[in-house]
């Protein structure tokens, strides 16, 4: 890639630009596993074999007995900790249900025992929680882990999960009528699946049950409000929790080239005036007239999801200085070339298709929306007036004095809400209409690149960026191949039909892959089969990371989590073995028997199973246990033939072990019959 030189800005400004390149990857989730709960009790563990119970804030209607509550009354405790069968899970080994594993449980496990009164709080709640944030359009489940605990009582409990808003609208329900409970202590998970599309709920557990004469004493474990989230690897764990999305060994981080080597060199492309500083520190003016500063990252951040991007920015020391930080979106021909209008412009205005999240700490007027303080505001690139003024300003006070200030710059795919925060204030929040996408401002794309630029003129500041952590505060993106799949969901993301997993930098073997669950591929165009390590969440550590490169694993080097990225991003390196015949066998229609056959086991001929003549397609078979075939050893000379062979003996398909090279070698052409000689054979492939 030829990457040509900046034109220096000529005016004062800092600017933070993301920049759009080709349509990204449309994520889409045939698997799902739950993120970080909004809402969860375990009930935590107690000491087996001793009365250790606690109270819960959150039950209603009931009151707290340690042991063997009553009517009407609750534990949270240990099975072992109860005398009376009626709130123990005795016939099940005293456990508690499994957070992921519902049978997992333990006996050091609390649960919630209640023993309802079911005719007072019939259809009423006896659980609550209550003003949980959520987000509209993102999808929730609210589950509990519910047993029958009166052995064999006829009174059967009956539970309803109720989801409801702050005016106590409910707004969903599921209920364990069809679960089959019945009193056997056995845990049974009940699940409510959620679209909310108010910002507030609370959470209840309703008695659906009236008769308590015969039992309707019940546990309840578990109870979680959660995210659903994209599984892309269908290990059983959240994209946002994993550190390894397509199971191929090798860390997202790295795969997005945030490795532990990296730097804002490596990370950016520095131009102008801007100089790195250290490895996660930029300066992109110096106090100094006249001076432009860019950096443009090498990456994309993608608004087809949800993403938060932070960094931390010092405008220099002189409150007279100019000009600010932005944050630019942007689909410009010009890709990491991008120079906007530099003084009231911040670099931005006329950068071709973008949206613009300044900190403007000039006062430019108000015909551009400014204000005399230091403020932000977001506006469209193409002109910084009227209906592309997408906010107003808002006065964020004087940031102009050499202080670190954190920038927070958060995008909300389900509310297509996008705002930052400066320094804990907010700067600017515009939620985009539906008839209006914020990807018309980028032209149709939804990848985009990010950077910075900063200028000075007659007024200046030295004005900096810095890092603290570049994989947590960068959810970059890259694509190696441009097939629109980004490296971290791309089975194979150099294109060169090896798969990832293999072109890792630990000893993985074909052997070793499986068939990706989820919905990770190898892309559009790549020869490499849909294989990574892992497939379930049996093979897996608890961050995602498939347990054969882990340390320990069958292929570990180095003893530590995952891969290295290897030649995974270079399509003109494999490494050996990454080449196998995939070509199934013909096993039925019009089959040919095998004829000839050599066998160390005594049985050719046609009686018994008819060996040689039952393996099909082959001209010979050889076979044996405990034998090996040895074929011709030679040693070769330095024009590449076997020493003793006459050159006029040279039979196309002819075969010998050179001693010399230590190498099985094959006479044969590669170039169609043109030229014959001698080849090794080191990779498994395919002849046609």
């Amino acid at each position: 890639m030829t990457i040509k030189n900046l034109t220096q800005i000529k005016n004062t400004a800092i600017v933070l630009a993301l920049l759009a390149g080709s349509l990204g990857f449309a994520q889409t989730c045939p698997s799902t596993a739950e993120g970080t709960p909004i809402f969860k009790n375990d009930f935590g563990t107690g000491n087996s074999n001793s009365n250790t119970t606690a109270t819960d804030p959150f039950v209603i209607g009931h009151t707290f007995q340690a042991v063997n509550p009553p009517d009407g009354s609750y534990s949270v405790t240990t099975s072992d900790a109860q005398t009376s069968s009626f709130v123990k899970t005795d016939l099940t080994g005293n456990k508690d249900a499994g957070y992921t594993d519902i049978t997992a449980g333990s006996t050091t496990g609390r649960y919630l025992a209640i023993n309802i009164n079911s005719g007072a709080t019939l259809n009423a709640a006896i659980y609550r929680v209550s003003n949980l944030s959520v987000v509209p359009g993102q999808l929730y489940r609210f589950r509990i882990d519910m047993a029958g605990l009166c052995n064999g009582c006829s009174d059967v409990p009956n539970l309803q999960l109720s989801i409801k808003d702050s005016n106590d609208n409910v707004l969903a329900t599921a209920n364990s009528g069809n679960l089959g409970v019945v009193n056997d202590d056995v845990w049974r998970r009940l699940n409510l699946s959620f679209t909310p599309s108010t910002t507030v709920v609370k959470l209840e557990i309703i008695n659906l049950q009236g008769n308590g004469g015969s039992g309707n004493d019940v546990g309840i474990d578990n109870i979680v409000f959660t995210p659903v989230e994209c599984d892309s690897d269908g290990d059983g764990i959240a994209n946002s929790l994993d550190l390894d999305d397509d199971n191929d060994g090798i860390l997202d981080c790295i795969e997005r080239g945030l490795d532990s080597n990296s730097t804002v060199g490596t990370i950016f492309k520095l131009n102008g005036n801007a100089t790195q500083i250290n490895s996660q520190q930029v300066r992109l003016t110096p106090a100094l007239n006249t001076q432009a500063g860019q950096m443009w990252s090498y990456g994309k951040v993608d608004f087809s999801k949800s993403f938060t991007l932070s960094y931390e920015a010092n405008f220099g020391s002189s409150d007279a200085g100019a000009d600010g930080i932005a944050t630019v979106f942007h689909n410009s021909p010009a890709g990491v070339d991008a120079v906007g209008a530099a003084g009231g412009g911040i670099g931005a205005l006329g950068i071709q298709n973008g949206i613009v999240l300044e900190v403007d700490t000039y006062d430019n007027g108000t015909a551009v929306g400014d204000i005399p303080n230091d403020h932000g505001q977001i506006w469209a690139s193409a002109s910084q007036s009227g209906a592309n003024l997408l906010t107003t300003a808002a006065d964020l006070g004087n940031v102009e004095d050499n202080v670190w200030r954190p920038v927070i710059i958060t995008w909300d795919f389900p509310t297509k809400r996008l705002s930052y925060t400066v320094g804990g204030i907010l700067a600017g929040a515009y939620t985009f209409p539906s008839n209006n996408p914020i990807t018309n401002y980028f032209g149709g794309v939804s990848n985009v690149y990010f950077g910075y630029t900063a200028s000075t003129g007659g007024a200046v500041n030295e004005q900096s960026i810095r890092y603290n952590d570049f994989c947590s505060q960068l959810p970059l993106e890259l694509d190696t191949d441009g097939d629109g799949i980004p490296n971290q969901l791309d089975l194979d993301s150099d294109n060169d039909g090896c798969p990832d997993a293999i072109e890792g930098d630990e000893n993985v073997t074909l052997a070793q892959l499986v068939f990706a669950g989820g919905n990770v591929t190898s892309g559009t165009g790549s020869t490499a089969p849909n294989k990574n390590l892992c497939a379930s969440s049996t093979c897996v550590n608890a961050s995602g990371v498939p347990n054969v490169v882990n340390a320990g694993g069958a292929a570990d080097i180095g003893g530590d989590q995952g891969q290295g990225i290897g030649t995974s991003q270079n399509s003109g390196i494999q490494p050996p073995g990454c080449s196998t015949c995939y070509k199934p066998s013909v096993t039925s229609g019009t089959t040919l028997n095998t004829n000839a056959g050599i066998s160390a086991l005594g049985r050719a001929g046609t009686s018994g199973d008819n060996w040689p003549m039952v393996r099909k397609g082959a001209w010979t078979a050889l076979e044996a246990k405990t034998k090996g075939m040895v074929i011709n050893r030679v040693a070769f000379d330095n024009t590449g033939n076997p020493v003793g062979i006459s050159s006029a003996n040279f039979v196309e398909g002819m075969m010998a072990y050179d001693t010399t090279n230590n190498c099985l070698k094959v006479y044969t052409t590669k170039d169609n019959g043109t030229t014959y000689g001698w080849y090794c054979m080191e990779n498994q492939t395919c002849p046609d």
